[in-house]
């Protein structure tokens, strides 16, 4: 079985300019070959409190359905946290559960490009993100998974 690195870099511009970077590294799984190619991912806290075990994560499952539209699953001990649908020129809208609580977000993707072959996979996506139709943020997304090279 074939072991491969995701790469994820997120960059989120807020209606003052002020700009935020995000970047991952992990091990994941991928499947070209199912009906909708998957990549799976672990998602770890930055610190383990004394009282959490390191086995908690957040597992990522990112679908592609077309060459215009992905889907990022977040869940967390089996329960779904939320589903994430990027398609573009759609607006789309999610429950976004975080331990702070839960709210409704928008989401407009205004271009997406996406390529993938049984060895590599990068996607690229620019889209806004509002809540209740109002703070919008603008969001570039790029992952880019390969075959990991000893």
């Amino acid at each position: 079985m074939k072991e491969y690195l995701i790469s994820m870099t997120g960059t989120i511009t807020d209606e003052n300019g002020d700009t935020d970077v995000m970047d991952l590294t992990t091990f994941a799984e991928y499947d070209f070959n199912a009906e909708h190619p998957t990549l799976i991912y672990k998602e770890y806290p930055d610190q383990y409190p004394v009282n959490q075990k390191q086995d908690e994560f957040i597992l990522n499952t990112i679908t592609i359905y077309s060459d215009n539209k992905i889907t990022l699953t977040k869940s967390a001990k089996g329960d779904i946290e939320s589903i994430l649908i990027l398609e573009k020129d759609k607006r789309h809208s999610c429950v976004y559960n975080t331990s702070f609580g839960s709210f409704e977000m928008g989401f407009f993707t205004t271009s997406l490009v996406i390529n993938a072959d049984e060895n590599q996979c990068t996607i690229s996506a620019f889209y806004t993100t509002d809540i209740d139709k109002e703070n919008t943020r603008k969001h570039q997304l790029e992952i880019v998974l390969k075959e990991k090279v000893d």
